[in-house]
């Protein structure tokens, strides 16, 4: 009986499964965001009646507490700037059981910014006339916290961070309202900046 030697690939197959499945691992592996800055492209969109939907470019930042100045342990700061505007969201986060980071928004100082949203795409981006912006600068904003859906998930490859959104609102004057949505998602990984 003669033995015959394995050919190569037969040898490096079990080194191979090894390496994918430990970059795999590696891959699924969340990031623990405690006091990291995040930074990189995103995307916003407002859907508006009668406008249709409106948006482009930003660069999202987005800050974990604690971070030895403004914000404490388990407070967060997303802020969206297009150029002319920033957008900024404050609340607080924990993990969830696979150790993404989970995010309640601050609803109201998350309708202040909203408005004044508002009003910088009447004026900025739609380029309205002063007497509907003033009428849009007028309304109130409200929110239903129920349904402002944020995901954000983080990996150990790179590291990154993605970040998916959306805040459905109505501006309204008392009487009469109109829904919109506003959603902002990042366009590519968000990597750390600290």
């Amino acid at each position: 009986m003669f033995l015959t030697p394995l050919p190569a690939i037969a040898r490096v197959v079990p080194s191979l499964a090894v390496l994918f499945f430990a970059a795999a691992a590696l891959a699924a592996e969340p990031v623990d965001p405690t006091g990291t800055l995040w930074v990189g492209p995103g995307q916003v969109k407002a859907k508006i009646p009668s406008a249709g939907s409106t948006g482009g470019p930003v660069t999202l930042e987005i800050d974990f507490g604690p971070n030895g100045g403004d914000l404490d342990a388990n407070e967060f700061h997303l802020m969206a700037d297009d150029g002319m505007e920033v957008f900024d969201i404050f609340g607080t986060w924990t993990t969830d059981a696979k150790g993404q980071p989970v995010l309640a928004l601050d609803t109201g100082l998350l309708t202040t910014e909203l408005h004044d949203l508002m009003v910088h795409i009447c004026n900025d981006v739609l380029n309205l006339d002063p007497t509907t912006c003033g009428i849009i600068a007028s309304l109130d904003v409200v929110t239903d916290p129920s349904k402002i859906k944020f995901k954000l998930k983080t990996s150990a490859r790179g590291p990154v961070l993605s970040v998916s959104g959306k805040i459905p609102f109505v501006l309204t004057d008392g009487t009469d309202s109109v829904k919109l949505s506003l959603s902002l998602k990042s366009s590519g990984p968000l990597s750390p900046a600290n």
